[in-house]
């Protein structure tokens, strides 16, 4: 079957032409006088003519129906197409709002963990100095706070250096006093420094970079954990050794209340005024934390 119509109607035209052709050929066929004969080719060419007009209308009828039927079939697919596309852009949509969904909900598990946290943590540190603070009150002291910048311990220190009226000094300085005196007493401290994951001691590059680090930083201790078999029951072991320094190269003792155990006591011997210091393991998220220890009624700074 054709598909164009101008190739139909070529074919039409040239069928035309044939049958052209062929009448005037029978028109040449009968002499002049035969009066039936002509009447017979009158009536051949009627009827050849009918049948090649009729079998052009039957041929454009059939074109016309093939093509019709064919334009539905791309209509209906262009239709079909359409669809698919407003289907999956209907499901993209419908994705996009599922996954806001358990975005929120991831979101809302994270808030409601983080303030479970926060709630926990609280009620920790409300517990932690519920009990500090009894402690405290029993030798009629409180505390002083310090704030929470890595200078922790040594800004407490230097706190009641100033209360018992000795010799002052600043957080910084009682770094480098305490990094030295450890340095100067390396065998001393030696054996209780030692790596958590193999219980192997320090190096002696690492027993270096630990002392620097007390002295040029705020950091707790690096990334080399202290293990100090002499007080197995206080939390924060990285800052003992430093406690210890501090007690040696001041002269005087040093007292750590806590809520967890009882008062640590450094330094004993030494016959300076006492040094009171405070250890709060929940105070703050980042981490264990020191503060000043004074008689309870002194103002607060």
């Amino acid at each position: 079957m054709l598909k164009k119509m101008d190739q139909l109607v070529q074919k039409h035209r040239d069928e035309m032409k044939e049958l052209r052709a062929r009448i005037q050929a029978m028109k040449h066929g009968v002499s002049k006088g035969d009066k039936k004969g002509k009447k017979r080719v009158s009536e051949e060419t009627q009827r050849l003519e009918e049948d090649i007009k009729a079998r052009h209308r039957k041929d454009i009828e059939e074109w016309q129906s093939a093509n019709v039927s064919e334009m539905l079939d791309e209509n209906r697919k262009e239709e079909m197409a359409v669809e698919h596309t407003l289907s999956l852009t209907r499901q993209t949509r419908a994705q996009r709002r599922r996954d806001k969904k358990d975005e929120a909900r991831r979101e809302t598990a994270i808030r409601i963990a983080v303030e479970e946290d926060e709630l926990a943590q609280n009620s920790l540190r409300r517990k932690e100095w519920d009990v500090l603070i009894g402690l405290l009150q029993v030798d009629k002291l409180t505390v002083q706070e310090i704030p929470p910048d890595g200078d922790c311990l040594y800004n407490a220190v230097a706190d009641q250096l100033k209360l018992t009226k000795r010799q002052i000094h600043s957080g910084s300085e009682l770094r480098r006093l305490a990094s030295n005196y450890i340095q100067l007493h390396r065998d001393h401290f030696m054996p209780f420094l030692v790596h958590a994951d193999s219980g192997e001691e320090f190096s002696t590059d690492e027993f270096a970079n630990y002392c620097d680090e007390i002295a040029t930083s705020k950091a707790w201790g690096g990334n080399l954990e202290v293990m100090c078999f002499l007080f197995p029951n206080f939390c924060h072991l990285v800052f003992l050794l430093q406690i210890e320094a501090l007690s040696s190269v001041l002269q005087c003792p040093i007292e750590v209340y806590q809520s967890s155990g009882p008062i640590l006591k450094f330094g004993e011997h030494h016959n300076g005024n006492v040094l009171k210091l405070s250890y709060h393991h929940h105070d703050y998220g980042l981490g264990e934390h020191y503060n000043s220890v004074v008689a309870a009624g002194v103002e607060q700074k």
